[in-house]
């Protein structure tokens, strides 16, 4: 083979050499792997959140809610890195892609419990059955003389926390499993709970929803003083 041809085909072999491993080389992303959200949720979020996400109860030392229905990606990405209520901040603890990458951990596999298909007038049915001995219709809480406890209110709950505590039952609540409220009627629960929490007012005052016993009770008082005001203005105010 003459010299020139040699040449040739030696720099052909080099640029084509160059031209598929260079971008490899360059590429930005090729030596950085991407964070494990399943091993970093195993690591740092099990102990209070369960295995699954489950939730841990109260009565637990370490307690955490479930986090079967939480598919808002960025709702957990705040709380890891804030810390809310006694969970503490891991802004310090993980790097923002290991951050990222168990939110959407959470949102994508943890997050089984599905929150479509409500229906608002099911759901107030359904609370009134299920929840309202406990929470009140108007979800406000109220105490619980046989547990020595109150259930708590529900008016800054969100929607992934109402169902991930119906499908757990943390402390002395009871769980309700898909046997007894089926995904469709959870999440018409959760509707009408989301309803209640701002509810419209069209007869003026609320009264921090008391119920319809302790309003009565409230507007027969003032009626009584009414009466008695009367009964004093027509005696001249005299007493």
């Amino acid at each position: 083979m003459p010299r020139n041809s040699t040449s040739v085909c030696f720099v052909f072999r080099v640029l084509l050499v160059t031209a598929f491993a260079a971008p490899l080389a360059y590429c930005p992303g090729a030596a950085a792997a991407v964070p494990n959200g399943k091993a970093i949720f195993a690591e740092h979020c099990a102990v209070c959140h369960g295995e699954s996400g489950q939730g841990r109860s109260a009565v637990s030392s370490i307690a955490g809610p479930s986090l079967q229905a939480e598919h808002n990606e960025g709702q957990v990405l705040a709380a890891v890195e804030i810390g809310p209520s006694h969970m503490p901040s891991f802004a310090y603890v993980l790097s923002v892609p290991e951050m990222r990458s168990v939110a959407t951990y959470v949102s994508q596999h943890i997050a089984v419990i599905p929150l479509t298909g409500g229906n608002l007038s099911d759901g107030g049915r359904l609370f009134r059955m299920y929840c309202a001995a406990c929470h009140r219709t108007s979800v406000r809480g109220g105490a619980l003389a046989f547990e020595d406890i109150n259930a708590p209110a529900l008016t800054d709950k969100s929607a992934a926390i109402i169902a991930g505590a119906i499908r757990w039952g943390p402390g002395p609540m009871p769980s309700f499993p898909p046997t007894i409220l089926s995904d469709q009627q959870l999440a018409s629960i959760v509707d009408y709970v989301k309803f209640s929490q701002h509810p419209p007012a069209p007869g003026g005052i609320t009264m921090h929803f008391y119920g319809p016993s302790a309003e009565g009770f409230i507007g027969f008082m003032a009626l009584l003083l009414l009466i008695a005001l009367s009964m004093w203005i027509e005696k001249g105010g005299k007493g």
